[in-house]
């Protein structure tokens, strides 16, 4: 478990805690009434002003807030600055790769200057607890939003604990949910990743000063730097990718700037995405936790218990942050949950914060962030929260079904047969069914014609699922990807599949300049091979992926297109994505 205890002072850390948690949670404020705009300013763009004002008269009786947010214009406003004090606001395409990092890293540096200079006014500990308060909230707020307006949960009790200011938002946000749930994926995304950066950023920073009084910290001004930071980060990690898939980055109007095409393809593919939250509560899921338990001798249920207890416990709910002793947690918890000592560290160290060897890269991990990982160990204590923790809890099972916290190749091979291809079941079911040639799991290593052809690292060793009808083999390969959130990922996405696709159609390759031994294999006629690669949830890779050579879609498209291939005996008429 790794201790912060040489970058952050535990003596100001309690300094601050031991008086200031009231005063930090008001420091805080101007920020939710910042967002709370910027949801309000998007809520009469869209036509609901009515019905949000109406909320907003049942926490304010004499008065209504009419104002827009001047955020997205002052991130614009200090874009448009930065580019003109570096000379960069010329209009050119970028072409060469070499051009784009050097603008982009350029870029970077002038930004990281920027706020290293306005976070070193202030000890780092103050800025520290501030920024930790706000991402509380912004749980608060994500996690109350989803168990409302998305699981319909109608027992859970809004708290006050952030004042109404944070409720607020929370009904506000209900008022769009149904319709406008991109947008506000969207925006507390963004919050979530700032907030992400800035407390790693202060964790690994040496920049500190003891003079200026937090009350005059411009918070905003901060989070807007820390945003035009992440959009380069991830423009900086794109580059190669975006470069492979021909698209070019460009200055126009003081502003660097993507290829509108690439603008428009991701625009289209998070628009037409819809909820893929992947079931971690199915009898499959539970069977498997149960699994992780017995064989790593921890389960996620520890913290779910705690978390999910409201009484006979001692950590402070309503605190934004807490500073706990290490001790007095442990016994916390074993009072609360009934589990062993040894059970309670190892979930403790799951999902604490670890130091990571690249701030910049941190906002990519899927684990090391301080949403998932809430708990801040400095010496012997523990910083926290129960919003925080209660986030952490919703993503932990999701964390060991993607085989984060265990390397037991026997653990690995059930979540793939029970969970990342359980659907693999349903679609043998459906040969079987229709007294078709076909399966699951082809391992062509144990086809003697293909053996002597797979030294090859680039070709796939199996096939996912396959099978014959009016003598045509169809081939599958399928993959349980993350929905693609960013530009970065997309082009992650983009850069893997490629790979992937690539594989399997050598593979394919190699079939049919064998494909009298695979008529032999198969005991039918082959005539044609159609492939096809499925993800599990809507993937970008089908946006912008341009080839023919392979056909690429989602499971339940897949699934759709194989019952109405069958339905009406020709491929032609087939749903037309696949045509």
């Amino acid at each position: 478990m790794y201790d912060f205890k040489d970058s952050i002072s535990l003596k100001r850390m309690m300094e601050n805690i031991s008086f200031n948690n009231e005063s930090f949670q008001k420091l805080a404020e101007p920020f939710l009434y910042n967002v709370y705009f910027r949801i309000l300013e998007y809520s009469t763009l869209k036509g609901y002003v009515h019905e949000v004002i109406s909320i907003q008269t049942e926490y304010f009786e004499n008065k209504v807030m009419f104002a827009s947010s001047n955020y997205e214009r002052d991130k614009l406003a200090l874009k448009r600055k930065v580019m003109q004090d570096l000379r960069l606001d010329t209009d050119i395409v970028l072409k060469e790769k070499n051009d784009q990092y050097a603008i982009v890293n350029c870029l970077l540096n002038e930004y990281k200057r920027l706020l290293n200079m306005e976070i070193g006014k202030y000890r780092k500990e103050d800025v520290l607890v501030l920024i930790y308060s706000i991402s509380s909230m912004i749980s608060y707020i994500s996690t109350m939003s989803v168990y409302l307006y998305k699981h319909n949960v109608k027992d859970v009790s809004k708290s006050d604990k952030y004042t109404s200011l944070a409720n607020l938002i929370v009904d506000t946000l209900g008022v769009l949910y149904e319709k406008e749930n991109i947008w506000i994926q969207g925006l507390l995304g963004y919050l979530k990743k700032s907030s992400e950066y800035l407390i790693n950023y202060l964790l690994h920073s040496e920049a500190n000063n003891i003079v200026s009084k937090i009350s005059e910290i411009d918070i905003m001004r901060i989070y807007i730097i820390v945003d035009c930071i992440i959009d380069l980060i991830n423009v900086k990690k794109s580059i190669e990718p975006l470069s492979k898939m021909g698209f070019q980055l460009k200055i126009h109007g003081g502003l660097l700037q993507m290829d509108e095409q690439m603008i428009s393809k991701f625009v289209s593919y998070s628009n037409n995405l819809t909820d893929n939250t992947l079931d971690v509560d199915s009898l499959n899921a539970r069977k498997l936790i149960q699994e992780f338990e017995h064989i790593e001798g921890y389960s996620p249920k520890i913290i779910e218990d705690y978390v999910y207890k409201l009484k006979d416990k001692n950590l402070i709910i309503e605190a934004s942050l807490n500073l706990v002793e290490d001790k007095f947690l442990y016994i916390d918890l074993v009072l609360s949950t009934g589990y062993d000592y040894d059970s309670i560290y190892k979930i403790i160290e799951t999902i604490s914060l670890k130091r990571c060897e690249d701030v910049d890269m941190s906002i990519f991990s899927s684990d090391n962030r301080i949403f998932r990982t809430p708990i801040i160990k400095v010496d012997n204590y523990y910083i926290l929260s129960h919003q925080l923790l209660s986030e952490a809890v919703a993503y932990l099972r999701y964390r060991v079904l993607k085989n984060k916290f265990t390397t037991k190749g026997k653990f690995k091979e059930k979540v793939k047969e029970n969970y990342d291809e359980f659907e693999l079941k349903e679609l043998r079911k459906l040969v079987l069914d229709n007294n078709l040639i076909g399966g699951i799991n082809l391992n062509v290593e144990k086809l003697s014609f293909i053996k002597p052809y797979l030294n090859n690292k680039g070709i796939s060793k199996e096939i996912d699922f396959y099978f014959v009808y009016k003598n045509v083999l169809y081939t599958m390969e399928y993959k349980n990807q993350d929905i693609d959130n960013n530009l970065y990922e997309v082009c992650r996405s983009y850069s893997r599949n490629i790979k992937n696709k690539s594989k399997h159609l050598r593979l394919i390759e190699i079939l049919k300049n064998n494909i009298t031994h695979l008529e032999e294999e198969l005991n039918t006629r082959i005539v044609q091979i159609r492939s096809f690669l499925v993800f599990k949830k809507k993937n970008s890779f089908s946006e912008f992926y341009q080839g023919g050579e392979i056909y690429v879609c989602s499971y339940s498209d897949f699934l759709d297109f194989c019952k109405e291939l069958i339905k009406y005996c020709d491929f032609e008429e087939a749903p037309n994505g696949f045509r």
